[in-house]
């Protein structure tokens, strides 16, 4: 890199000076952390003592220590990269329900990489709004397991939530601009402190006081927790409907059971119609279409008229004209085992074909079956119903 003369006090950016890898609002922890990368927190469980696990903290204030050289005819200092950084971090605890801070040197601690964006913007409202701490979505899926030996051959395992430093919700209630009472620039007049400029004062309940308490939390620190759109999902699950729903660019047709907070965000647990399972996923900004059925056609179809009952069984025209030019469309099945044992399916790819036996013929469904995750026959006298899904 080049060397640069500073001749007079400027706030350096990163980028003109030498880069600061750990930025005020950085989340870092102790180098003894499990966790390296965002994904960590949902690939990686924990077994052994919560309260081993060290903290994720943010960074407030970054202290950089430089060793100058002198420019021989200009006596002017040089920058170089011969530099050691301190980091003022602050965490919540959980045991004593409060914010805590410290100082850390750079060969302590590793930055937690991760893309966080829905940071608190100068240019918001503060007074009433609703944040979090930036280190909450990670500490929220840290997990715990613990070992239970059954017998001298097998073990049972449990899987518990380590919440041990997420911190409730906060509520904005003023702003004050931070002004350090140390020095930003060194007697080179080279910048050597990095803090915010804004402080949010937040208020949060105190479990272990049983009372409100407040702090100046930066605005680095902090997530904008913007209100869910859940009007929709709560009529769904109040009249037994359906919905069709986009998460993360992937549409779903789902019967929805149950809405779940969790530090703030709300999830949906739900049955998938499209890939036949149970899941359980954070409610996205796009709101979601209700629908009172979850097919376009069926088979067996029934008709009440004045006449009494008009019954369509299924045979092979009918579910031949019902797969006609809709071979990408997805289909339900209720399906009877050998057994007698009744699951439901979603299928695609659907293609009829027989299988003669001594005199008879049996007719079959060849296709995907996204229960199994492979292909699958199916007789065509043990699907109870069938419906094309929309």
């Amino acid at each position: 890199m080049k060397n640069e003369t500073i001749n007079n006090p400027q706030e350096l950016t990163p980028s003109e000076d030498l880069p600061l890898i750990i930025q005020v609002g950085s989340i870092i922890t102790l180098k003894s952390h499990y966790c390296t990368h965002e994904d960590d927190f949902s690939l990686t469980m924990h077994d052994g003592k919560p309260e081993f696990v060290p903290p994720l903290m943010v960074v407030t204030e970054v202290l950089r220590q430089k060793k100058h050289k002198i420019d021989e005819n200009t006596g002017d200092p040089l920058l170089t990269e011969n530099y050691k950084n301190q980091y003022k971090c602050t965490w919540f605890s959980n045991t004593k329900f409060q914010f805590e801070e410290t100082w850390f040197h750079d060969n302590q601690v590793k930055k937690i990489i991760l893309d966080t964006n829905n940071k608190a913007e100068k240019t918001q409202t503060y007074v009433g709004q609703k944040f979090e701490f930036i280190t909450n979505p990670l500490e929220s899926k840290k997990q715990k397991r613990s070992t239970k030996k059954v017998n001298q051959d097998s073990n049972d395992y449990s899987i518990t939530p380590n919440l041990l430093h997420v911190c409730p919700i906060l509520i904005g209630i003023g702003t004050s601009k931070y002004e350090s009472k140390d020095p930003i620039f060194d007697k080179f007049n080279v910048q050597i402190r990095y803090t915010t400029k804004l402080l949010i004062k937040c208020k949060y309940y105190n479990e272990n006081l049983n009372k409100f308490s407040e702090h100046l939390i930066p605005i680095e620190a902090l997530n904008f927790l913007n209100e869910p759109k859940i009007e929709k999902i709560k009529v769904a699950i109040k009249q037994k409907n359906y919905l069709k729903i986009n998460f993360d660019g992937d549409e779903l047709l789902v019967k929805p059971f149950h809405l779940i907070e969790k530090s703030g965000h709300y999830f949906l647990s739900y049955y998938d119609f499209y890939n036949s399972k149970k899941d359980e996923k954070k409610i996205p900004e796009i709101e979601p279409t209700i629908f009172d059925k979850i097919s376009s056609k069926r088979l067996p179809f029934i008709e009440t008229k004045s006449t009494g009952n008009i019954y369509s069984g299924i045979d092979e025209a009918n579910i031949t004209s019902l797969f006609a030019s809709r071979s990408n469309n997805k289909y339900f099945i209720r399906y009877l085992s050998l057994k007698g044992d009744r699951t439901f399916r979603t299928i695609s790819n659907p293609e009829v074909f027989k299988v003669p036996l001594n005199s008879i013929e049996i007719i079959y469904i060849k296709a995907f079956c996204y229960l199994r995750e492979e292909e699958r026959h199916f007789r065509l006298n043990r699907i109870e119903s069938i419906e094309e899904l929309i």
